[in-house]
């Protein structure tokens, strides 16, 4: 007789954001802002060419 297949959960995946500097946030508190979420050390911040910053984490991390 042949086995009934088990149930799995899909593989964790990682998450990430966009994050856009605001009009009136400062250009030295958008870097202290990414810098703090770099040296955190479970993000790793990708700054993009139209001065967002795409933050990535591993699944399973909160932030």
């Amino acid at each position: 007789m042949a086995q009934k297949p088990h149930p799995s959960a899909p593989p964790a995946r990682s998450r990430q954001i966009i994050l856009e500097r605001q009009p009136d946030e400062s250009l030295a508190a958008w870097e202290s802002t990414l810098v703090a979420i770099a040296q955190g050390g479970a993000a790793t911040v990708t700054r993009q060419p139209d001065g967002s910053a795409l933050i990535c984490w591993p699944a399973g991390v909160a932030l």
